[in-house]
């Protein structure tokens, strides 16, 4: 399909479909046959002050970001410095996981395939001040929720290890190594690792995020030098289609072999399943590679992945036998519009039909908030009615532990208990005897999180339980010092 084709209907699918999902700002890049065949931005990057997104506008990338780390750790391979299937410990002695049969055969591969057995764990790492070494030596102290390569299971701690371990072989920094192997070979020069660098051109996206009114301004998020190989680049739809170019052409970029065609076959290669249902005829089962997910698309073999942190959404897709690929990054904390635009253009690519995805993304979320209700429908029949905490407020305060997430602190905030977890902070509301509901207007005013406060044999608050992700069991925090016993309430 002609450049002039997909633009007859692109503009007006992108421009209503943006007002359909309140997504301030877009910006689109298409790619075919070792040439660029499209750029262009659609919308605001900043609705306050009128400012128009150009293929210029920097967004922040999210997980795009673990296909880079992915590949320059093929370098490493390429070049004999890294073996995929050798123990993360033949590299990095002081790696170190909860379970040590995993201490001691996690490879590399099994860090990029989240095959390792943890859960998230996000919030160990978000609004945290610990650096990237830091953080690897608490991975210890993180249960696993599933066996040894059972299964696939999201991670970002574990790119950002995998991040850290290439510093540790190489005596560069994960940033330094990322710009001088692949920015600067491809001419990426807009391309940076954190909100302060894009913040500080004159062309970057604000965040936004959903609200009643439309659409509000999202916090930057602040803490991005620990978390970078998981999520951390900022760049614009001209650098990103050099990308796609490097991986379209196995490696080579303008007659300069940057990584082997052995290696990027890897890459590409699906390592293990997502246990995830197949939910339409035209997606097969999704799969995992290194730093890319693999399924096939309307016949075709699609090698895609998507990114999300505070305020930004992408979209990073190729069809390698086609020789095509599609970049859409947009300004908005959450929705489907990336994957819904990415789609349209590949239906565009293939000469196909285009499928409405905006209806299966609409069904989609009508079902997210039914099951959204149902738990809340489920947790108030649980919640036991008249019952009271067992003791007065100050006697929850004080500052409680975890050998892995660290501190937190609970103080008495008047009407109700305030629980801070590095720039956290949550507000307690008491749901039933010594359980409270966490809500927090800084974070997910929607997550669902309880508090349970429990006590020694003689009444005492000594520690509380905390779930802070539905995939995870819920954590122990141990009081720092024992109190006095307080009376119980009447």
């Amino acid at each position: 399909m002609t450049v002039s084709n997909i633009l007859e209907t692109l503009d007006a699918f992108v421009s209503s479909s943006m007002e359909r999902w309140h997504t301030p700002g877009l910006a689109v890049a298409i790619v075919q046959n070792g040439e660029i065949l499209l750029t262009r931005g659609f919308g605001e990057r900043n609705l306050e002050h009128k400012q128009s997104v150009t293929p210029e506008t920097r967004f922040a990338i999210g997980s795009c970001t673990k296909a880079f780390t992915a590949t320059a750790l093929a370098m490493l391979v390429d070049e004999g410095k890294l073996d995929w299937d050798k123990p993360v410990r033949d590299y990095l002695p002081t790696f170190q996981l909860y379970d040590s049969y995993a201490t001691i055969h996690a490879t590399t591969r099994d860090l990029l395939t989240h095959r390792v057995g943890l859960p998230r764990h996000d919030l160990l790492w978000y609004t945290s001040a610990l650096s990237r070494a830091e953080l690897v030596a608490r991975l210890r102290y993180l249960e696993p929720t599933r066996e040894f390569r059972q299964t696939w299971q999201y991670q970002n701690l574990l790119y950002m290890t995998a991040g850290h371990l290439l510093e540790v072989i190489t005596g560069q920094s994960w940033e330094s190594f990322i710009q001088e192997r692949i920015f600067t070979p491809l001419g990426m020069n807009a391309s940076c690792f954190d909100a302060e660098t894009a913040r500080a051109s004159v062309n970057c996206a604000t965040p936004y995020k959903e609200a009643s009114s439309g659409v509000a301004t999202m916090d930057w998020y602040p803490h991005w030098h620990a978390l970078g190989p998981a999520g951390s680049i900022h760049t614009n739809v001209l650098d990103m289609s050099q990308w796609l170019l490097l991986h379209l052409q196995q490696g080579t970029y303008k007659g300069q072999k940057l990584l082997s065609q052995a290696q990027m076959r890897e890459m590409h290669t699906p390592h293990v399943s997502k246990p995830e249902p197949r939910k339409y005829s035209e997606l097969f089962f999704d799969s995992y590679a290194l730093g890319w997910a693999v399924t096939a698309y309307r016949g075709h073999t699609l090698i895609r992945h998507g990114g999300n942190i505070d305020g930004f959404s992408a979209q990073t897709a190729f069809l390698p036998d086609e020789q095509a690929g599609v970049v859409v990054l947009t300004n908005h904390n959450s929705g489907p519009l990336q994957s819904i635009v990415a789609y349209y253009i590949l239906d565009c690519l293939l000469g196909v039909e285009p499928i409405d995805w905006h209806e299966r993304a609409q069904q989609e979320y009508h079902q997210t908030q039914e099951e959204k209700s149902l738990k809340t429908r489920s947790r108030a029949k649980d919640k036991v009615l008249s019952t009271k905490p067992s003791h007065t407020r100050d006697a929850y305060t004080g500052v409680f532990e975890h050998p892995g997430y660290g501190l937190i602190t609970i103080t008495d905030a008047g009407e109700n208990l305030q629980l801070r977890y590095n720039e956290l902070l949550f507000t307690l509301h008491h749901y039933h005897y010594d359980s409270f509901e966490m809500q927090s207007e800084n974070f997910d005013p929607n997550m669902d999180i309880l508090c349970t406060f429990l006590t020694d044999e003689l009444g005492r608050v000594t520690s509380c339980n905390v779930q802070f992700e539905a995939t995870q069991p819920a954590l122990c925090f141990v009081r720092n010092n024992q109190i006095g016993i307080t009376p119980v309430v009447s």
